[in-house]
């Protein structure tokens, strides 16, 4: 599996300049950001260690370490991005690029959020200075510190989105020439992708959000260890055991290991349901009540989204799909190409399919036959002359890309 993806990516850098410059842009932004947070992050934890030796400020010091746990979330974002591009250009997926631009998004978002809400936590602490220490200096924030990781986040997000956009016409050929023109299965094809596009992005959602309540459980609480084993007993399970289930039912079609995904999902949905629940009435969440709310929600809905499409998925069984997700895909695509190349020539004119087309019945439903039986001989026993297909005629050929998905 990782051998061939090797061989596709080292194929496509050689042949498509537009993957080449999404890859380089896509590991430069990885190295910028991851730098220009590192900075931003040490700045933060700085600041707050001046507070670290005074009693009376140790709440608010736990709350700024815990706040801390943000920073290195955005770096997580950093890292996810990267893989993103990487699997969008292998896989040649354009709903990928959607969940790409949406982190990205996201990055520029925060990086203008977390200089607000640094000054924020910064004012509530000077407060309580003055009140108990007033010769002590109050903490400051350097806009500097977070300017560059404005500017840097919003020239990525600005050309990510260029690049996704030339992407997504490049897939349009390549995934015709994968699956044909068959309205239904490209349809079928898009649920599958966007059901994986899910799953990694509630895989990103929920593992931030079990960052924050860990961190807030460790800093912020104490004597909540029963809380805090169920939390990453559930976390397991929601993180590896629900992907696991659903990505191989999908591409087995294994009704057991959907069903088992779905009621999991279900399972998991409440457990995030009471957390909201918590988060609104306990005291210890007070300070982060709006970050981990928000978090909760985002996770509430991706699973939402989540257990529909995997219902979707679900009922497309046993139409051929697996055929082309499955574990003999990457076979079935290069038939499929091979068949398409065949039947459209570069002048026109249409080739006979090869004897294999026969023992490849899928590939006949995508592919409409390219000649007609032979006449029958007429007066004579001379059979009359063939006009080939082009001859006289607009030349025969696709009705163009098929847009990806």
């Amino acid at each position: 599996m990782v051998g061939s993806n090797l061989t596709k990516l080292r194929n496509l850098l050689r042949t498509s300049p537009i993957s080449r410059y999404a890859l380089i842009s896509s590991a430069v932004q990885l190295v910028v950001q991851l730098g220009l947070e590192s900075v931003v992050a040490v700045h933060h934890m700085d600041a707050m260690d001046g507070i670290k030796s005074t009693p009376k400020l140790a709440s608010w010091y736990n709350v700024g370490k815990a706040v801390g746990v943000y920073h290195y979330i955005y770096m997580i974002a950093t890292v996810l991005q990267f893989y993103l591009t990487f699997n969008s250009v292998v896989s040649q997926n354009s709903i990928d690029l959607v969940a790409l631009n949406i982190i990205n998004l996201g990055l520029f978002g925060y990086s203008i959020m977390q200089y607000v809400q640094t000054q924020s936590l910064f004012a509530n602490t000077n407060d309580d200075m003055k009140r108990i220490m007033p010769d002590v200096p109050p903490l400051s924030v350097s806009l500097g510190m977070f300017l560059p990781a404005m500017a840097a986040s919003f020239l990525f997000l600005v050309g990510t989105a260029w690049l996704s956009y030339h992407l997504h016409r490049e897939y349009g050929w390549a995934i015709y020439k994968r699956i044909g023109a068959d309205i239904g299965l490209r349809r079928q094809m898009m649920h599958y992708f966007f059901l994986m596009m899910l799953l990694k992005i509630g895989v990103f959602f929920y593992a931030t959000f079990s960052l924050q309540f860990l961190v807030i459980g460790i800093q912020l609480t104490t004597g909540d260890t029963v809380g805090i084993a169920v939390h990453l007993a559930v976390s397991v399970v929601m993180i590896f055991v629900l992907v696991i289930l659903c990505t191989r039912g999908t591409r087995t079609e294994s009704s057991g290991l959907m069903y088992a995904f779905m009621v999991g999902t279900i399972g998991c949905i409440g457990y995030l349901a009471y957390k909201l629940y918590q988060c609104s009435t306990e005291l210890r969440f007070a300070a982060v009540k709006r970050s981990m709310t928000f978090s909760i929600v985002l996770c509430l809905l991706v699973a939402v989204v989540t257990l529909v499409n995997s219902w979707l998925c679900f009922r497309s069984f046993g139409t051929g799909l697996i055929h082309y997700i499955g574990p003999n895909r990457h076979q079935t695509a290069a038939n499929a190409a091979q068949r398409l190349e065949s039947r459209f020539s570069l002048d026109g004119m249409t080739e006979p399919r090869t004897p294999n087309a026969a023992h490849d019945p899928f590939l006949l439903q995508q592919i409409a036959p390219t000649s007609k039986p032979a006449p029958s001989p007429g007066a004579g026993g001379f059979a009359p002359l063939a006009v080939p297909q082009g001859v006289g005629s607009a030349p025969a050929s696709p009705s163009g890309p098929a847009r990806g998905y």
